[in-house]
């Protein structure tokens, strides 16, 4: 697995991104992508997956000369540092679930290429789609077909606002072992308070299936965190009239039940998942400020 940048991006970042100027010749209109990973697939280990996107055709040949064990392992933020307008999406997908889907919708004429980590040499794949796709995540590396909607047509329109959802979780959360995590975008207010009421250890067991099939049109995303670490921002559109829910696992007293902000940052460590405002007050601090914008660097996010 190649650390070290290639020297065409040595190249390109002296050169301050010259490459830019051919326009895209086939540009990727996507709306939103999702994501399905079937069990058993990647050793039964999450699997990270990047969409990038360029402006430039010339870019798209270069990012398909990399090979997604090295696109992962540096070679990516290599590639962003040089061409900062390069549009990049991030998401870890996790065995037998579904996540998504991730309105992606963008205004620039651009290419598509999406990077799979399920094998060390597996060549990125250039999209070609319209409106809706998804992601299959397999034994065999991903495989890329339409998507199916979840919402209806009126749902989508009022989607319109973004908000940028970052989880930091403490070395010694739930006994320094992964936390499950779920966040559900429910349609309406009264639907997100009723499935708040459940615990967590009921919403992901019988009653959490339950509430799925009954609520076709609540989305849920789903992230297996791995304690000492940071994940996103993940970027999402929303219906800023929809409820927001978030199950952890280990949370004591039920569901995180929240109102939609432009970033939001979510603390989870011994005692269960909070707002980083919320967990900065409990633990004593004077002012709601949360830190961690100042903190977490800026690139990751487009």
């Amino acid at each position: 697995m190649r650390l070290r940048a290639p020297a065409w991006l040595a190249l390109a970042a002296l050169v301050g991104g010259c490459a830019g100027g051919g326009r895209v010749d086939e540009p990727l209109e996507l709306d939103n992508i999702s994501f399905y990973m079937e069990p058993g697939a990647n050793g039964d280990a999450p699997a990270r997956l990047a969409l990038v996107r360029v402006e430039d055709e010339r870019l798209v040949a270069d990012l398909l000369k990399i090979e997604a064990g090295a696109w992962f392992a540096g070679e990516g933020r290599a590639f962003r540092n040089a061409h900062p307008k390069t549009i990049h999406d991030d998401w870890e997908v996790v065995p037998g679930r579904t996540s998504g889907p991730f309105d992606v919708e963008v205004d620039e004429r651009v290419a598509g290429v999406l990077f799979c980590d399920t094998q060390d040499d597996a060549p990125p794949t250039r999209l070609e789609a319209n409106g809706d796709l998804s992601v299959r995540v397999s034994a065999s590396g991903c495989e890329v077909g339409p998507g199916q909607r979840r919402e209806s047509v009126w749902q989508r329109l009022r989607r319109r606002e973004f908000v940028n959802v970052t989880f930091t979780t403490s070395a010694d959360a739930n006994g320094s072992r992964p936390v499950r995590v779920e966040l559900l975008r429910a349609p309406h207010a009264e639907t997100a308070d009723e499935v708040a009421r459940l615990d967590a250890r009921a919403w992901f067991g019988a009653a959490g299936r339950e509430f799925r099939l009954g609520h076709p049109d609540t989305l849920f995303d789903y992230w297996e965190l791995v304690p000492g670490s940071t994940h996103g921002p993940v970027r999402f559109a929303v219906n800023p009239q929809a409820g927001g829910v978030l199950f952890c696992e280990h949370r004591q007293g039920g569901a995180l039940r929240f109102e939609w902000e432009d970033e939001m940052d979510i603390v989870i460590d011994r005692e269960g998942c909070a707002l980083a405002e919320e967990a900065a007050q409990a633990a004593g601090g004077r002012f709601a400020m949360n830190p961690l914008r100042w903190l977490r660097g800026r690139g990751e996010s487009r």
